[in-house]
């Protein structure tokens, strides 16, 4: 079976992208079968810059439709096992194409532009379902190393953001703004960093909620976070200082 794959994915490499988008979406299939064929798919959209990859067979059009399709995944899927796996997917490709120079600070990815309006949207849609905003967050906070520039240039709304997922009821969606504040203090600079300083209050009554909860699992997640970089270290000590 995986000669097969392999084979399918030299030689008609946009016909098995179509087939293993159409099974991720096809929510009649068993769960497990559409997380292979999400896995499958990641695999596909791997090694874009590379030579002869399935990715760099489709063309233009063929990129434009699979960054459509893969968002559109993301925010129609209700299984929570599948829509992780199709989040693994965007921050896989979107941290491969998006690739900003040294001292850049821009408004958007333009190898991706649509990639950040989407997620931010799905974010701030308070009728979405509490999972698919928190993996929402998750992605943004995997793309991080890539897009970080482009938080420091929207730093109003980024706060915007962050300071509205910590509010929510949802313990998923608090862990999950936590855990992206503290990944993005750990990629920026202290004179980029200081504009979120007005979040720690936030960060804090976020964790005190969650530890009071019976479910550890998001505070433990939050907890691990923290832990972060001297980046990190240095903005909560500058901060609180």
């Amino acid at each position: 079976a995986e000669q097969c794959f392999q084979d399918a994915k030299k030689q008609t490499p946009a016909a098995t992208i179509a087939a293993l988008f159409q099974a991720v979406a096809e929510q009649q299939l068993e769960e497990p079968v559409r997380e292979q064929a999400a896995v499958l798919l990641r695999q596909c959209l791997s090694k874009v810059r590379d030579e002869g990859s399935p990715w760099s067979s489709l063309g233009e059009a063929g990129h434009a439709d699979c960054k459509a399709k893969v968002l559109q995944l993301l925010e129609a899927e209700p299984t929570a096992k599948v829509r992780s796996k199709v989040a693994d997917i965007i921050q896989s490709l979107g941290n491969q194409l998006i690739d900003l120079e040294e001292n850049a600070r821009p408004q958007n990815a333009e190898a991706w532009p649509e990639l950040m309006p989407t997620l931010m949207r799905i974010v701030m849609d308070s009728a979405k379902a509490d999972g698919l905003r928190a993996d929402a967050l998750w992605t943004v906070k995997e793309l991080l190393t890539s897009i970080w520039p482009i938080f420091v240039a929207n730093s109003n709304n980024t706060a915007t953001v962050l300071k509205a997922s910590f509010a929510s009821p949802a313990d998923a969606i608090k862990a999950a703004a936590g855990q992206l504040l503290c990944e993005l203090v750990d990629n920026l600079e202290k004179k980029d960093s200081a504009a979120f300083a007005p979040l720690i209050e936030d960060l804090c009554n976020a964790l005190k909620h969650l530890a009071s909860g019976a479910e550890t699992k998001h505070c433990n997640n939050l907890l691990q976070s923290l832990q972060g970089s001297s980046n990190s270290a240095n903005f909560f000590k500058d901060s609180m200082a």
